[in-house]
């Protein structure tokens, strides 16, 4: 009799520690599943601030959000299934061949949204800014997950994608305050080299848009076969560059006519040679 009295105590005090044990596994899995759930909300929306402070397009800063999200909340679903005694192995490598599978499927897509989060962490350009970029030139409207879109000058929407973008040498026209204007004039063989340059170097002076530092450059460049060519070159702010490219273009001209310094254009000599009659 006290013999299956004990073995029922052992029995049930075994029952109650496998009970306990079981318990306490339950709470342990829940309390990954919290702390996992509450990291994955507070990493997210630091990121995202921090993001939306750069100035990111919401776009990105969503998807970043959310893929924070839910990679913290796979790992904690993982680690608390494995705090219940779940075998987690099999249940991974169904989660890798998956993975692979869709990899493989959507490669230039997931090309594009690694090149998008490229963009997003080095910033080669921002909205608003001009950019030149796999053979297209316009100003960058929006940064999208696989895409970004551009408008041109004569106002065009250019989508370009972002695994293109990468590729490219990316010209940005907006990021430095200042450029350098450069223009190439020829003028005939016969004119005065000193005159022209005096002439040039004192047209562009009187430019107020025309910054003094670092100065002017006005230098014979080549000796063309059919004129003198000069480099002028001088820096403006790069608001101001196309009106005064414009604007000194136009001027110069005028006043090299108003000089008499000819600027020498393609011309063709004809001659013709009679041929005596026959009879």
């Amino acid at each position: 009799m006290m013999t299956l009295l004990q073995k029922l105590l052992h029995g049930l005090l075994q029952y109650q520690q496998q009970l306990l044990q079981s318990l306490l596994n339950v709470l342990a899995a829940l309390l990954i599943f919290w702390l996992g759930r509450q990291l994955a909300r507070t990493l997210s929306q630091i990121i995202a601030k921090v993001l939306q402070r750069q100035a990111i397009d919401h776009t990105i800063v969503g998807f970043v959000r959310v893929v924070i999200q839910g990679t913290i909340m796979l790992i904690a679903i993982i680690a608390a299934l494995g705090a219940l005694g779940i075998q987690t192995g099999s249940l991974l490598a169904v989660l890798g061949t998956a993975g692979l599978a869709v990899a493989l499927a959507l490669k230039d897509a997931l090309g594009n949204l690694a090149a998008g989060l490229l963009l997003v962490i080095f910033r080669p350009f921002r909205v608003d800014e001009v950019i030149e970029v796999a053979g297209v030139t316009g100003m960058v409207e929006q940064v999208h997950l696989f895409s970004t879109v551009l408008k041109s000058a004569d106002n065009k929407t250019l989508t370009i994608p972002n695994g293109t973008i990468v590729k490219s040498t990316i010209t940005n026209y907006s990021r430095q305050p200042q450029r350098r204007i450069e223009l190439l004039i020829g003028v005939a063989y016969n004119s005065n080299i000193d005159q022209v340059k005096q002439v040039l170097s004192d047209l562009i002076a009187t430019d107020s848009r025309v910054l003094p530092d670092p100065g002017i450059t006005v230098r014979l460049k080549e000796l063309a076969p059919s004129s003198l060519d000069f480099t002028v070159r001088f820096w403006v702010q790069n608001s101001d560059y196309w009106p005064v490219y414009f604007d000194l273009l136009e001027a110069i001209k005028k006043q090299l006519d108003a000089h008499k310094i000819a600027i020498p254009f393609p011309q063709m000599e004809i001659h013709l040679q009679s041929t005596p009659a026959t009879d």
